[in-house]
């Protein structure tokens, strides 16, 4: 809550320079590309996501999932970048996201953006 009394779901507020903790891997699997994202998903990091989200779309796999499962912050830059790839994606490519713990799914959650991804609790059930 801020001074005015006013809920806020997400902060603004950027993270120090250089402190992004932020890790991705990228599998190729036959049926899809898994980009796993760990650390925390906040401003510092928002870009190398994006970029990640970009080049793996261009693989034009069926499924791309984005496993969120080592993730231990997820902001509102992060889910807007979700949301962004989720628009960019082809309709020959679905997108989805695996958010298992309470750090990935309540954000989307609260935000109503589970209404709009196919989120999943874990990469098996994604994969299917």
């Amino acid at each position: 809550m801020d001074r005015s009394g006013n809920r806020h779901l997400c902060s603004a507020n950027a993270p120090p320079e250089g402190a992004s903790s932020l890790r991705l891997q990228t599998e190729h699997l036959p049926c899809a590309v898994v980009l796993t994202v760990g650390g925390d998903i906040d401003l510092s990091g928002i870009g190398a996501l994006s970029t990640a989200l970009a080049e793996a779309i261009l693989q034009e796999s069926p499924l791309l999932v984005v496993d969120l499962t080592p993730a231990r912050f997820l902001s509102c830059g992060g889910i807007s970048v979700l949301v962004a790839a989720h628009h960019l994606t082809s309709d020959e490519t679905r997108l989805v996201v695996v958010a298992s713990s309470r750090a990935t799914w309540r954000p989307l959650r609260l935000t109503g953006v589970d209404r709009l991804l196919s989120v999943h609790d874990d990469l098996q059930d994604a994969l299917r």
